[in-house]
């Protein structure tokens, strides 16, 4: 360690620790992750002389393989928590979805009883215009593509 970073660092020098702790704290995702993934894929050091004997290959050989498919796993994981949704999002929104649904329900029934009981409105085939209002909004939708 360089001896100019060690002695304020050991001292607890603000100009040394503020800078580090800031360092740290913002990349604290990355860092915890790094940490994880080291304990795991941390190499085992073996003199060579070991790897004379066939049982100390042969154990090293499986080690190496369960590090590939730790990694292989670990990916997996990682793209699997990077593409699914917080559960506690979908209850929002199907709960946002509901209430829309409702306040429809309830516009859709005061139209009904408006064009029911509305003399401007006897003389217009319901239907129709439904098949007419229905017809715009496809191609409005289609126009917005």
């Amino acid at each position: 360690m360089n001896p100019e970073f060690r002695e304020p660092f050991l001292a607890g020098d603000r100009r040394v620790i503020y800078p580090l702790l800031f360092w740290l704290l913002s990349n604290q995702a990355s860092l915890s992750k790094r940490a994880y993934l080291a304990r795991f894929l941390r190499n085992i050091e073996v003199p060579e002389d070991n790897f004379a004997d066939p049982h100390v290959v042969s154990i090293y050989q499986k080690y190496k393989e369960l590090q590939e498919e730790f990694k292989t796993h670990h990916k997996v994981v990682d793209k699997l928590r990077k593409n699914s949704v917080d559960p506690s999002e979908i209850k929002r929104e199907l709960q946002q979805l509901e209430l829309e649904r409702t306040q429809l329900r309830a516009k859709l029934q005061r139209l009904n009883q408006k064009v029911k009981h509305g003399k401007e409105y006897q003389d217009v085939d319901f239907h129709q215009v439904l098949g007419q209002t229905h017809a715009l909004r496809e191609q409005q939708e289609e126009e917005h593509r």
